[in-house]
């Protein structure tokens, strides 16, 4: 017998029938922390079937019970936290389970019993919430969504103030790079002037210092005509005729550089007629035939009679005085280069509207050819004329025959160097050719010869009105003029001379009477002023000095009445020495002839923009100083 609620009392009477399928739960007891013990939810006494956890507290420790009170001990359980745990756990007998680290959400604690009859108890549940760490809350969240869209305008606006910075930065560049370029542009301008009054500067020393030379040669030239009719020993003859082939070769550099001049000033105008351009270039090869058997030199003329050809073939336009010029500079360069019992071959093929070939000689290579003015392979609609020149000749190399036709180049090789020019005739010759609207090209195998070809075009329709001689009635006069050569058979190479045209007269050379007259030489070279003091002794006082320093205070102390000074000297050169003689009022009066090694024009140019009065080129010969002097 024992009490029972309600005062009642109950009996155990062991002889009743047992009921052993009786129902019963799992219960979770309580939710205590792992470390310390200490209790976070007790059961059925916490009223409540839910647990809210800070985040700090995920490691927990779940007791939990079975109602199944026969053979305790043999009670199984298994468990499951729902949103941890994939699946039930395997059935153990311990009624307790840890969980360490479990992460924030939502959890559901699942527990079931079995008891030794191997009846499953009702299951037990717990509902656990682990709550985020502050950071990844809501408010959190929202926080950082505050922060972002501050952190953004922030951005936004330092980038909106950069690029307000950065366009202030650049409208001001722009400002002073535009004052930039409107200074240059001012400088340009003022280069491009003084660049322009130089060109005409250099045109007018061009046409100077060429008539200058001019005059002299002529009066060589002229008197000694007489002289080589009336010479009667052959020494005095050979004498004389050298001195005529040398100056005769002068004149002729200094008429190609009068025209380069003019063609560079656009004053060498092209006056074309038609003519009969076969019979104009045999009577320039008769000037050569005397040479030639002179030389045993095969001179051969071939065209291939289209000269008197079809009517419908235009006739030829050209200027006679120029292409005068070019043919005989070609020839005298194949002459010159070509050895004794060479051969000189000149060939005229006149195309109508078609291509034409023409033999040119010895070339190993079409890749040799080079042309002045891209010679292109098509030719006019009313075609062309193509006059060839071939020599046997040393030839020009393949390096070289690219430059042949720039001014002042010289190919520089042991081959030619006995046969040396200045690198003005081909240069002259190709803006002839192309003044007639033609192309100049070139062709050459060293050892076997060089073959020039100069192809002009037929009929007018290329040329401007201005270019055509409207009088055809001297269509076929051939003016010689300052270019005639010489037919007397002279060993001159086919050199050029000039006409004995009447010229004025030259101030006559100083006299012993003159000798009071004073030229200072300031030069630093010691032979070179004892070359100019011995031609000048006789007929001047001649006071020296050996650089520009002494020179300007000698002139100072003197005031001569010519000072003939080098350019390059040590201490202070000739520009700087003639600018400040110059600008003295006390020596400004006092004329300057300049000295120089340099034949560019642009020195040439700076020299006459300093003040001097007249300028040579080394090597100069007596006469030119004298000349000089004579200023």
């Amino acid at each position: 017998w024992f009490a029972g609620r309600e005062e009642k009392l109950y009996r155990y009477d062991p002889a009743l029938p047992k009921d052993y399928r009786q129902a019963y739960p799992a219960l979770v007891r309580r939710v205590s922390r792992i470390r310390g013990d200490s209790l976070l939810w007790n059961g059925a006494a916490a009223g409540t079937s839910e647990l809210l956890l800070p985040y700090r507290q995920n490691s927990l420790r779940v007791d939990y019970a079975a109602t199944s009170f026969d053979a305790l001990t043999e009670n199984r359980f298994q468990v499951m936290l729902e949103g941890y745990d994939d699946d039930w756990l395997d059935w153990t007998g311990d009624s307790r389970k840890e969980y360490t680290g479990l992460p924030p959400g939502e959890f559901t604690f699942r527990v079931q019993a079995k008891n030794i009859y191997g009846q499953l108890s009702e299951e037990g549940r717990l509902r656990l919430t682990i709550l985020p760490p502050w950071y990844r809350t809501h408010w959190a969240y929202v926080c950082y969504a505050l922060l972002a869209a501050g952190a953004v305008m922030l951005i936004v606006k330092s980038r909106v103030r950069y690029l307000e910075n950065r366009t202030a930065e650049l409208e001001a560049q722009v400002e002073e790079r535009t004052g930039q370029i409107r200074a240059q542009n001012e400088q340009i301008r003022a280069q491009a002037e003084k660049l322009r009054e130089a060109d005409q500067a250099k045109s007018r020393f061009f046409a100077n210092i060429s008539h200058e030379f001019r005059t002299p040669l002529t009066l060589i030239l002229g008197p000694l005509e007489s002289m080589l009719e009336k010479a009667r020993d052959q020494a005095q003859q050979d004498a004389l005729r050298g001195i005529r082939q040398n100056a005769s070769r002068l004149l002729q550099l200094v008429n190609q550089l009068l025209d380069l001049s003019r063609l560079e000033s656009g004053k060498l105008a092209l006056r074309a007629r038609p003519g009969d351009i076969v019979t104009f270039i045999k009577g320039l090869l008769f000037a050569f035939e005397s040479y030639a058997r002179e030389r045993n030199i095969e001179l051969v003329f071939a065209d291939d009679g289209s000269e008197e050809g079809p009517a419908d073939v235009p006739p030829v336009y050209y200027d006679p005085d120029k292409l005068e010029k070019i043919l005989l500079n070609l020839l005298s360069n194949a002459f010159k280069f070509t050895p004794d019992g060479g051969k000189v071959h000149v060939t005229v093929v006149v195309s109508s509207g078609s291509q034409s070939s023409v033999a040119v000689g010895s070339s190993s290579s079409r890749q040799d050819e080079h042309t002045a003015a891209a010679t292109a392979t098509a030719t006019s609609s009313s075609g062309e004329v193509i006059i060839t020149i071939r020599d046997s000749g040393i030839g020009i190399a393949p390096e070289r025959i690219g430059h042949i036709f720039d001014r002042f180049y010289q190919v520089d090789d042991s081959s030619t160097r006995a046969f040396e020019g200045t690198g003005i005739g081909l240069a002259l010759v190709k803006e002839l050719v192309e003044l007639h609207h033609g192309e100049i090209g070139v062709r050459s195998n060293p050892g076997k010869g060089t073959a020039f070809t100069v192809r002009l075009p037929l009929g007018s329709a290329h040329l401007a009105p201005d270019e055509i001689v409207s009088d055809e009635r001297g269509a076929m006069r051939v003016e010689r003029g300052a270019w005639s050569v010489e037919r007397r058979g002279e060993r001159s190479s086919g050199s050029v001379t000039t006409s004995n045209a009447a010229i004025p007269a030259l101030p006559s050379e100083p006299s012993a009477e003159d000798a009071q007259e004073l030229v200072l030489i300031v030069e630093d070279h010691p032979e070179v002023r004892q070359f100019i003091r011995d031609h000048l002794a006789g007929q001047y006082q001649v006071l020296e000095a050996a650089n520009g320093r002494a020179g300007l205070e000698m002139a100072r102390e003197a005031v001569p009445d010519l000072v003939i000074s080098d350019i390059m000297m040590p201490e202070m050169d000739g520009f700087q020495f003639c600018q400040t003689l110059k600008s003295d009022e006390k020596t400004s009066h006092i004329p300057v002839i300049l000295l120089t090694a340099k034949a560019g024009e642009e020195s040439r140019i700076t020299g006459l923009e300093t003040g001097a009065d007249d300028y040579l080129t080394k090597p100069f010969n007596a006469r030119e100083l004298l000349r000089g002097c004579a200023i």
